[in-house]
């Protein structure tokens, strides 16, 4: 990636894999304290404030991330209007899943908490497919452009 340190691209990714990773193991444990939904797999009770103080650490870094692609990466590819579609996609999950993980722990009404957590849910699930989805596309024009 153009303009940014050497090894930027690795953080990203290890973040964005850290949090998608850590999210998707608390899933099931989420829909079952959140929905009442039993599936048939979950995450052990003693391990689970480990993995969700884990998935907020990559979900901070994930979003420290973001506000440092939105200043070099995010502006220049609207200004020169590629992957408009995927990175709009991107941004809207992004901004969708940080103002939700927000609202799991700070909405005073449980119905309203659980409805962001729903959201957050979905939205994560969504974001892992646009994610990789835009950095595919990313990485099929990089190589058409470097072939020439």
């Amino acid at each position: 990636m153009k303009g940014y340190p050497r090894r930027f691209y690795h953080c990203l990714m290890a973040a964005f894999a850290g949090v998608g990773a850590s999210g998707l193991v608390l899933t099931p444990t989420t829909l079952l304290l959140r929905f009442d939904t039993s599936l048939a797999w979950r995450i052990a009770s003693e391990s689970r404030v480990f993995v969700a103080a884990l998935h907020a650490a990559f979900g901070f870094v994930a979003s420290w991330i973001f506000g440092a692609l939105w200043t070099v990466h995010i502006r220049a590819g609207w200004r020169q209007r590629r992957q408009l579609g995927s990175g709009l996609t991107l941004v809207s999950a992004l901004l969708g899943l940080i103002l939700t993980g927000v609202g799991i722990y700070y909405l005073a009404s449980d119905a309203w908490a659980n409805a962001a957590a729903g959201l957050h849910v979905m939205l994560g699930l969504a974001g892992i497919a646009v994610f990789g989805w835009h950095a595919w596309k990313g990485h099929r024009l990089r190589r058409r452009v470097t072939r020439g």
